[in-house]
Order: C-alpha cells, then sequence, then structure tokens
C-alpha cells in the first residue's frame, strides 16, 4: 500500500536531516512516496501595506517574492536530486511551494490534510524556550496544531530502524502507534519498541 509523507524543507542542516531521516525510513516503509513542500514566510503587514501606495514598495516585495520562490526551487531541487541519488524513484516525488496564507505550520498542516498524506517530517532546530516563544518554532507549531496528520520532529543524524512508542493507553497513545504499525507493516528491518 502506498505511503505518502511530507517533508518540511527550508535551507537548513535540520532540514537536511529530515530529509534524510524521510529517506532512510525508505528502508523500513515499503512504497514510500515524497512530497518535498518549502512555504514561504510572511511579507510585513507594515510593507503590505505601504505597497498598496507605493510602486517602488510594491516592485521591491514583487522581486522579494520572486526571489523567494527562485530559492524554494532551487532547494525542492536540490532535495529532489539527493532523493533520487539514493535510489528513490522520480515518480515517488513530488515537490511543492506553497505561498504564505496562514502560517507556514498551519499551511504545511493543510496542504497534508487536503492531499491526504500519512506524516509530516519536520527538523528540530533546537531553539531555545525563550526564542520559540519570541520567533516560533515551525515543528513546535506543526506538533501543536496538526490534529489528524501525525508529525514526525527529527533533532539531528538519527537512524529509523530504531523506533519507539510511547503508550499510555489514551486515544492519542494508541492513534500514534496505530499510525507506526501502519506505517512499517509486516516486520522489515525495524525494531518497534
Amino acid at each position: 500500500m502506498q505511503k505518502k509523507i511530507l517533508i518540511a524543507l527550508d535551507d537548513s542542516v535540520h532540514a537536511r536531516h529530515a530529509l534524510r531521516y524521510a529517506m532512510a525510513a525508505s528502508d523500513v516503509i515499503e512504497d514510500l512516496h515524497f512530497v518535498l513542500a518549502q512555504a514561504h514566510p510572511k511579507t510585513s503587514a507594515i510593507l503590505a501595506e505601504e505597497a498598496k501606495v507605493d510602486l517602488k514598495v510594491r516592485r521591491e516585495l514583487e522581486q522579494i517574492a520572486k526571489l523567494q520562490r527562485t530559492l524554494a526551487e532551487e532547494t525542492l531541487g536540490a532535495s529532489r536530486e539527493i532523493l533520487k541519488e539514493h535510489g528513490v524513484d522520480d515518480a515517488r516525488i513530488k515537490t511543492v511551494a506553497l505561498d504564505y496564507g496562514r502560517g507556514i505550520a498551519q499551511d504545511l498542516i493543510t496542504y497534508a490534510e487536503k492531499e491526504r498524506l500519512d506524516a509530516i517530517v519536520a527538523g528540530r532546530r533546537g531553539i531555545s524556550g525563550l526564542q520559540a516563544y519570541f520567533m516560533g518554532s515551525v515543528s513546535n507549531n506543526l506538533v501543536q496544531q496538526s490534529m489528524e496528520i501525525p508529525v514526525w520532529v527529527v533533532g539531528g543524524k538519527i537512524a529509523p530502524k530504531k523506533i519507539l512508542v510511547a503508550v499510555d493507553g489514551r486515544e492519542n497513545a494508541l492513534r500514534a502507534l496505530d499510525h507506526a504499525a501502519f506505517m512499517l507493516g509486516p516486520p522489515n528491518g525495524a525494531d518497534l519498541t
């Protein structure tokens, strides 16, 4: 059975860890398909308002948007090539650059829900609680806001062959176990605890 995961990308080392984790997961998850996604950050509300009346500001914002699209295409293209070098068939890879809507995390979740994806994979930056409070954390926001799509948060260089699912009898813990069993399928080299 085909399984599809969204990998949240940007040009950070943390996103590359998430990509490599997902790539390694294809060794233990049969028929895994990848959606490489990058969501653009929001433009300043002040600049957006000023662009309505100032042609120069509007052109500058259009140039920024064009640059963001170009950078997203480069990141997504490079990530596609990494997967292909690992032996992933190009037909199992889709790329998407999302324009800002309600926030990066919410835009990724909305897309994943609309496309009926099985999981979202994101790299963890390891920022402090204070930094997360002021700047926000995409991975934290994904975990907090995703009610239906499981989120895999990858912290550093780890391999997906050993999987620990913490269960306590609550519905969400049982849903996590069900998700792990669905993704892994019959025993195939992964060590599920």
